[in-house]
């Protein structure tokens, strides 16, 4: 599904009835669910999903679009460091809200829903998604290729193919780097949730793609350079590389854990941007969410 999303085979501009029985035929979607996704976020084309599994909710499609403002600003600004969440799937199974109308206005249901989503992601598996870029290094001479290793260990990288080029003595080697393994491993992973079953809402992974703008963060760019420079000094002037990104990769830590290198990542994140340290607990979530309503 995911790379259905990125190839624009599944978007929110498509036929209802079309894409709900693409989606159950393709990937067992409840053809009634598919049928009532809300939309897609972020930026309207990403794979995080909100549906409406409601029945028989009364003035729903009042609160529909308060509830689709809310879940944009929640897809943004993730709960764990205010990062992309990437490859949520959520759905609501019952609302309840004032009669008078004046009480269910973008004023209370917008934050209602963003603290709702939260909680239910703090609930969650909730897992950290590194992009991993593909390197393609061209080595001038056999002897220069031994530096490549040193490297990619140092970054979490491997090789997984090398060839010699017939007639001459360059080497091609591709390998696989995490970005974030660059001379700051604080800079930019992005939030994923696997799954979770709390109140009305359900959580499931859907893996992603790698957002659009990441290389017009300059600390990103540092890193890339860096290993540019790196490789030259490795390989004596006699290795040059071109990247692309290739795939997302799951840091299997618990990110609620104070000893895993996901929770300091989270918390140097978080320090960066200015927030307090430390992820917050569901429980603080609602009962803040219950003292302002």
């Amino acid at each position: 599904l995911p790379e259905d999303i990125d190839k624009g085979e599944v978007t929110s501009k498509q036929d209802i009835q079309a894409r709900a029985r693409y989606l159950n035929a393709k990937y067992d979607y409840d053809i009634n669910g598919a049928r009532k996704i809300w939309c897609f976020e972020p930026e309207r084309t990403g794979p995080d999903i909100l549906i409406d599994s409601t029945k028989g909710i009364q003035y729903l499609n009042e609160i529909k679009v308060y509830c689709v403002i809310g879940f944009q600003w929640t897809t943004k600004e993730g709960i764990h460091a205010e990062e992309n969440v990437r490859g949520v799937r959520f759905d609501i199974h019952d609302v309840v809200y004032f009669v008078d109308a004046i009480h269910r206005g973008g004023g209370q249901i917008i934050p209602t829903i963003r603290r709702v989503l939260y909680a239910s992601m703090l609930t969650a598996s909730s897992r950290l998604f590194e992009p991993v870029y593909l390197y393609e290094i061209q080595i001038l001479s056999q002897i220069a290729i031994r530096g490549i290793y040193d490297i990619l260990n140092r970054r979490r990288g491997h090789i997984f193919e090398e060839n010699l080029v017939i007639g001459t003595s360059m080497f091609i080697v591709k390998a696989y780097i995490p970005l974030p393994s660059g001379r700051d491993p604080t800079v930019n992973p992005f939030l994923g949730i696997q799954r979770n079953f709390i109140g009305f809402i359900n959580i499931l992974m859907i893996p992603d793609r790698i957002p659009s703008g990441i290389l017009s963060d300059p600390t990103i760019g540092m890193i890339l350079l860096g290993f540019t420079a790196d490789l030259r000094s490795a390989t004596y002037g006699q290795g040059f590389s071109q990247f692309i990104f290739d795939h997302w990769e799951v840091i299997n830590q618990v990110p609620f854990d104070d000893s895993t290198k996901v929770q300091q990542i989270i918390n140097a994140i978080r320090k960066r941007k200015g927030l307090k340290e430390g992820i917050p607990h569901h429980w603080m979530i609602i009962l803040t969410s219950c003292k302002r309503n």
